[in-house]
């Protein structure tokens, strides 16, 4: 696969993926479990996974994305995705944080960076960020 068809997924990917926060930003009034199945609908969509790789585990789903882009099997990605002699934090690490980023911006809260280290499902993260939502609905 080429470099043009990788961009052109993960294009088509990101735009799969701001459509069904569009979908959870347009209901008029929106319940936690609204924003549950839309993150789980949302977070394996951002992730190009797809059926049996599709977990509550955020964690899981991560490991399962950089080994599908990769080519390492989540064996091997285990062994080596450790924090580097330089600092530098694991490829899984990192993807968490740019994922937890991008919902942050999608749903223009702000997770509190404290908490995300114990989100480990998509039911944690919906617990975490609904009243996020909420409150910004009482504050506008």
């Amino acid at each position: 696969m080429g470099m043009k068809e990788i961009a052109s997924r993960i294009g088509e990917a990101n735009k799969a993926s701001a459509a069904v926060l569009e979908e959870f930003r347009a209901l008029p009034e929106a319940d936690q479990s609204d924003l549950a199945s839309v993150l789980k609908r949302y977070i394996p969509g951002k992730l190009q996974l797809q059926g049996e790789e599709v977990s509550d585990n955020i964690t899981i789903m991560v490991r399962t994305s950089i080994s599908k882009a990769t080519g390492i099997s989540l064996e091997k990605l285990r062994e080596m995705d450790r924090p580097g002699a330089c600092g530098s934090a694991p490829a899984v690490l990192a993807k968490r944080v740019l994922l937890f980023l991008d919902i942050q911006k999608q749903l223009d809260i702000t997770l509190p960076p404290e908490k995300l280290y114990d989100v480990q499902t998509i039911e944690d993260l919906t617990n975490l960020a609904f009243p996020l939502l909420e409150e910004k609905k009482v504050m506008a």
